[in-house]
């Protein structure tokens, strides 16, 4: 899922995806700035609490959500978790 944040003329992405080679969820941070960052977790509470981190500290620093989320139908697990 990506969810789109602005904050004055700045727009940020905040992508969340599970990663099915590799069995991990990921978090990528597309700054305005044009930087990335990826973060990867094998345990979904973790991958969680750090989604809910970030949209808590977005919030603190006045970016608001713009728009979406938008589904990546690839971001998936293709199997169950178990």
């Amino acid at each position: 899922m990506i969810w789109f944040w602005t904050r004055g003329e700045e727009e940020m992405r905040l992508e969340t995806r599970y990663d099915n080679e590799k069995s991990e969820f990921v978090i990528i941070l597309h700054h305005a700035s044009g930087h990335d960052v990826v973060e990867r977790f094998t345990d979904i509470e973790a991958f969680h609490s750090r989604v809910v981190m970030l949209e808590r500290h977005y919030q603190s620093q006045r970016w608001t959500q713009s728009r979406g989320p938008i589904f990546l139908p690839d971001g998936f697990p293709k199997e169950p978790l178990t």
